[in-house]
């Protein structure tokens, strides 16, 4: 006897999810075709409410925005067929015998989205062609041409779950679907056809062309982000509940499929915030009251003339000029136009991250209309262990309004969605995190496609534009002609960017558009505001007294002009000659009572002057921040840092106190002190720690006088000119010869004067002739340096994904591609994350951050995987305890170092030994003094 699921349409009878394990109610398995359509509904939602995206897609496609918008959703809503196939649905022969009252032994040789894949070259393409072949259909070129312009976006289809296919096409489509099947996916593609796109296959007309093939490799980027996206929410049966197969297919989609995709995408909040009005500073700094005045970057921000199409800006200004507010300002008016629907801001670090984070969290709503529920995300890494992100998605309902629909509401829905990935959140409106995060949009990694969608949406914000080697500024400029190709803007924001860097980062935008002739970029001014679109490049200097324009190769209306006065800051450079010297400088400071810091390149050397100073001042006199602690004791530094040396300090938390820090501290804090030492570094990241000394106004202190401690730059310098004092910093800054070169130019100016030397001092080391100055001695080393950049620039173009060869395309092997978890977005020496442990009484090992969420995730430090040796172990005494540690950690400790701290007897902190195959080391770790690593025989 039949069994009552095995009656109707075979289309009705294919299953394409069950939950026959779960003991959830309802039906246990949804067809096919329902699932299909529920992925159709939603891109079809996500493209009604997106018009920036709807318009894209009809320029790429040369159709109508609505006409290219059901042309992706057919698409997208074909991403399962192969799940016809017999072998699929044997998966579950116990529901295949009932749907089909047989038994079958097929099995699945291939992965299902190949076999859609294959569906799309052998049966579906063919029979475009043939069934609409002639004029009267408007097919009337050959076969061939319709599989290159089709064949790119079906690709993307297939790669659904978040590579491309790289099908060798030697399957016949008959090894995978018979006859019944094909029939039944033909009637289900005809039925989606009509459905999300009707009555077009007959009016097609494109001109097949050489730019036609170009605009579609670049559509296919889109049509698989949202293949992913919509796959992602259309599977998610809190939406789209198991129906078994009991209704045709048009009822589906009225009564279940397009209702359930609205409510979905609601609840998760994509696109219900609308921007504020009216646009700019009136709404973004209303809070400020009346008497605000914009400084002059954000008065440019709030009254610069926008075009309708992506443009880039690229804003050079001081430090602490308030870059960040004219971002948000040109942002908000981008979203205005229609142009974005939020932001992305990447930074160089995890840390200056969370202080972007924190600052937009009482900020970003202002732009947005109330009650839209706008998200804010973080991302990166290590963002759970940042406490204002773990509030975020708790307090979303109250901050957002989202407590009308009670308990896990709307809001926290939608927090929560966007913030249980990474790679989610660059679709949240607002996300916050390191450039990484948007980095490896351009790279072979897993669910890229996805950022790229997000990021195309979205304004793309970059701070500390500088701040990049040559591999990442490689990569930042792929991204830059991705965001230009898929619609999308950006924003760019430096205080210290050479020339040449906003020349190459001007040229990736226009080739984004479209424009493969560069314009050479004429103003040396600082500061300046730089526009860039398709038709043309404007540079907007702002002088000291009054702001002009230069207009570069464009002929159009004029922008508008900025008349602004900028103030002079001037910072007076000292020279400390030894580190004696530079050590009685900070001690007598701190003894007159105001607050120093001392920046040193290397962690060696930091926790050395820190030793140093405390014998002379006490220890509660002198800290010390650098990236070798524990996450749970930098986190408690960095905040300490703050509050002792930032902005709202007070004079008596300041006074006599000193802080001994590495890099850490030069990007992104707002931090102020009385006085400053800084090892000789490159002339912009001096600029940068310059910008920390005396960064607000604190009442009568002496004239600020920055040192540097570095040997003098003579004309004749011997080759171990900077590696004779700094043995360890050579390492770290090899350029010696742009060291020379910023040394010169420091004792030849004694000032660092802004912004009216900020060009001069940038150039005089980073501009064109620059390097011919360098001496002799210095050549070979400089050039070794020189080499290793070209190299990273190399590995960038080695790596990075071409936007015009479509998803799936040349370049795009899908051997190649990597989790996002290990792709690489930074060069350099490959590192190792310990996690630190401390051997109780019990013989238990708990971890170092001690109570609390994520403690083994707080108790993580990355070193040079070079300083630990290779194999290595624990003692034997302690190895029981170690793998019962690993084997409660969520990941088993597989990614990690576990090491077993004991405490050291007599002396604060805790060691233990690692002995490998060739060496064994002591791991000391001190709360105050962080880690360090040396051999057992030093010890």
């Amino acid at each position: 006897m039949t069994a009552p699921d095995a009656a109707g349409p075979l289309y009705l009878r294919l299953w394409a999810k069950t939950n026959r394990d779960d003991g959830a109610q309802g039906a246990d398995w949804h067809a096919l075709p329902y699932h299909l359509l529920d992925v159709g509904a939603v891109c079809e939602a996500v493209l009604a409410q997106n018009d920036s995206l709807r318009r894209q897609l009809g320029t790429l496609l040369n159709m109508a925005p609505e006409q290219a918008a059901g042309f992706c959703t057919w698409l997208v809503a074909l991403h399962d067929i192969g799940k016809a196939n017999e072998g699929f649905q044997n998966r579950d022969p116990h529901l295949f015998e009932r749907l089909r009252a047989r038994s079958s032994r097929r099995t699945q040789p291939r992965y299902h989205h190949e076999i859609s894949q294959l569906y799309f070259t052998k049966r579906l393409i063919p029979r475009i062609w043939e069934q609409n072949v002639g004029e009267a259909c408007g097919f009337c070129y050959d076969i061939a041409d319709l599989h290159d312009v089709l064949g790119p976006l079906m690709k993307a289809v297939a790669g659904h779950h978040g590579m491309p296919l790289n099908l060798d096409g030697g399957d016949r489509l008959a090894m995978h679907m018979d006859d019944d099947a094909l029939a039944a996916s033909d009637h289900i593609v005809q039925t989606l056809q009509t459905l999300f796109w009707p009555g077009s296959l007959g009016s097609w007309r494109w001109d097949m062309d050489d730019a036609l093939f170009d605009r579609v490799h670049v559509v296919s980027w889109l049509v698989a982000g949202l293949a992913v996206l919509s796959d992602w929410i259309g599977s998610n049966t809190t939406y789209f509940p198991m129906r078994g197969g009991a209704f045709g297919l048009e009822e589906y989609a009225e009564r279940f499929a397009r209702p359930q995709a609205a409510q979905a995408l609601k609840e998760i909040g994509l696109f219900d915030a609308m921007p504020s009005s009216p646009a700019g500073v009136a709404t973004l700094f209303r809070d400020l009251g009346s008497s605000f005045r914009p400084r002059p970057m954000q008065a440019y921000a709030d009254e610069v003339k926008l075009s309708d199409s992506p443009q880039l800006f690229i804003l050079e200004d001081s430090t602490g000029s308030g870059k960040t507010e004219a971002a948000l300002v040109l942002a908000h008016r981008l979203m205005n136009q229609g142009l974005a629907s939020g932001l992305f801001v990447g930074l160089p670090t995890m840390a200056t991250a969370n202080a972007m984070y924190g600052r937009l969290a009482t900020t970003y709503a202002a732009m947005f209309e109330p009650g839209g529920n706008p998200s804010l995300v973080l991302a990166h890494g290590r963002r759970e262990l940042d406490e204002t992100f773990r509030n975020s998605l708790t307090v979303a309902a109250e901050t957002m309004g989202g407590s009308e629909h009670g308990k896990g509401g709307a809001a926290v829905r939608c927090a929560q969605w966007l913030g249980d990935r990474r790679k989610k959140a660059l679709l949240a409106h607002v996300g916050v995190g390191t450039i990484d995060q948007a980095l490896m949009g351009v790279l072979p990694s897993k669910h890229q496609c996805l950022r790229l969608l997000g990021l195309r949406d979205h304004v793309l914000v970059v701070d500390e534009v500088h701040a990049y080697d040559s591999y990442m500024q490689g990569l930042l400029e792929s991204l830059l002609m991705f965001q230009a190709a898929l619609g999308g803007s950006a924003i760019l924001l430096s205080a210290t960017l050479p020339q040449r860097m906003r020349q190459s980062l001007s040229n990736a935008f226009r080739k984004g558009l479209g424009v493969e002739r560069p314009v050479a970029l004429c103003s040396q001014a600082f500061p300046l505001a730089t526009r860039v679109d398709a038709e043309g490049v404007y540079e907007t200097p702002f002088e000291k007294v009054a702001a002009t324009q230069t207009k570069v190769c464009f002929e159009h209306q004029d922008e508008v002009l900025v008349s602004s006065a900028v103030p002079e800051r001037a910072v007076q450079v000292g020279f400390h000659r030894d580190e004696d010297a530079a050590l009685n400088y900070v001690i007598a400071e701190a003894r007159a009572g105001r607050c120093a810091c001392w920046i040193r390149n290397t962690v060696d050397d930091a926790v050395s002057a820190y030793e140093q100073l405390v014998a002379e001042l006490g220890e509660e006199k002198v800290s010390l921040f650098h990236a070798r602690f524990a996450m749970c004791d930098r986190q408690r530094i960095e905040e300490a840092t703050l509050r002792t040396f930032g902005v709202k300090s007070s004079g008596a938390e300041r006074a006599g106190r000193v802080l001994v820090a590495t890099q850490v501290v030069e990007q992104s804090l707002d931090l102020d002190f009385d006085a400053m030492v800084s090892d000789l570094a490159p002339i912009d990241l001096l600029i940068q720690r310059a910008g920390r000394l005396h960064r607000h106004e604190r009442g009568e202190r002496p004239a600020p006088v920055f040192y540097v401690l570095g040997p003098e730059a003579v004309d004749a310098p011997e080759a171990d000119w900077f590696s004779s004092m700094f043995e360890r910093a050579a390492f770290v800054y090899p350029h010696v010869g742009r060291l020379w070169l910023g040394a010169k130019a420091l004792e030849a100016h004694g000032t660092i004067a802004i912004p009216s030397l900020a060009r001069e001092l940038v150039e005089a080391v980073y501009g064109p002739e620059a390097d011919t100055r360098i001496p002799e001695a210095l050549v070979e080393a400089s050039h070794k340096a020189m080499g290793k950049a070209q190299a990273e620039r190399g590995m960038a173009n080695f790596n990075r994904l071409c936007v015009g060869a479509g998803y799936g395309g040349i370049g795009t092997d899908p051997k190649n591609w990597l989790p996002d978890t290990i792709t690489p977005t930074r060069l350099g020496d490959p590192t190792q994350t310990l996690r630190l442990g401390v051997m109780g009484r019990d013989g238990r090992l708990e971890p170092l951050a001690g109570k609390g969420s994520h403690r083994w995730a707080r108790s993580e430090v990355s070193v040079r995987a070079s300083k630990i040796p290779t194999g290595a172990e624990v003692a034997r005494e302690v190895r029981a305890a170690v793998e019962a540690a690993k084997a409660a950690m969520p990941d088993e400790g597989k990614w990690s170092v576990v090491v077993p701290l004991k405490a050291r007897e007599g002396q604060e902190g805790w060691q233990a030994t690692l002995a490998g195959d060739e060496r064994s080391v002591v791991v000391e770790y001190h709360p105050t003094r962080g880690l360090s690593i040396h051999n057992q025989e030093d010890a």
